[in-house]
């Protein structure tokens, strides 16, 4: 027998259970249930590549020399199935396309130079040919152990400072390199050679004439 004080403590426990029982008599009076599971159809978009894959893909900037006139340098299938030759860029391409100074050197500015290691065919014209060049000059602060290279380095906009871009590379002398202090311009006059340094192809000018100059009125190129 429940003592009086307790009566509307076990009221209070009890209702819960009370009210739920009409609830769970209806659930187990409506009609069973079926669950079906549909696939959902199959997408007709076509799969996206990884990025990876899309990023190797991806074409490389163009040179900033012009390609040759003719064929494309790289062979169609009508090529490949008829064996037909396909021209490839050669020295009078160059001769045709770069201007060449009184004394024979082809006149590239630094960021033409460097654009030529994206090229395999503008670099086995150019290796080996004298080059002249206006630039910035600096010291080599990387592969120089020997101290016989300096950097020479140009800005370019192309179209606002906004899109500026500065480009350099190495040049060598064979021998101990000029002290260079302060913001020092030079005309650079060498010859053009490839190497793999790192994980690039770059240009190095091996010079033969170096000749401190003044800096330009204007110090970038367009």
């Amino acid at each position: 027998m429940i003592p009086g004080n307790a009566r509307p403590l076990v009221i209070r426990l009890a209702a819960p259970v009370l009210l739920a029982i009409p609830l769970t008599w209806a659930v187990l009076q409506r009609p069973e249930r079926t669950i079906v599971v549909t696939a959902e159809p199959a997408s007709t978009a076509p799969e996206r590549a990884p990025v990876g894959q899309i990023l190797l893909n991806a074409p490389l900037p163009a040179a900033l020399l012009s390609p040759p006139a003719g064929p494309s340098p790289e062979p169609s299938a009508t090529h490949q199935a008829t064996g037909a030759k396909v021209r490839k860029f050669n020295l009078a391409d160059l001769k045709a396309q770069v201007a060449v100074s009184p004394g024979g050197h082809f006149l590239l500015t630094v960021p033409e130079l460097c654009h030529t290691s994206l090229d395999p065919q503008v670099q086995e014209v150019i290796a080996g040919h004298s080059v002249q060049t206006v630039a910035q000059v600096a010291p080599e602060p990387v592969n120089n152990a020997d101290g016989h290279r300096l950097r020479i380095s140009r800005l370019l906009i192309s179209c606002c400072a906004q899109h500026a871009q500065t480009y350099s590379l190495p040049i060598d002398f064979g021998k101990p390199a000029p002290v260079i202090t302060g913001a020092a311009w030079a005309k650079v006059t060498g010859t053009v050679i490839y190497r793999r340094e790192g994980l690039t192809i770059t240009p190095i000018l091996q010079v033969t004439e170096f000749e401190p100059i003044p800096a330009p009125a204007n110090s970038a190129l367009y």
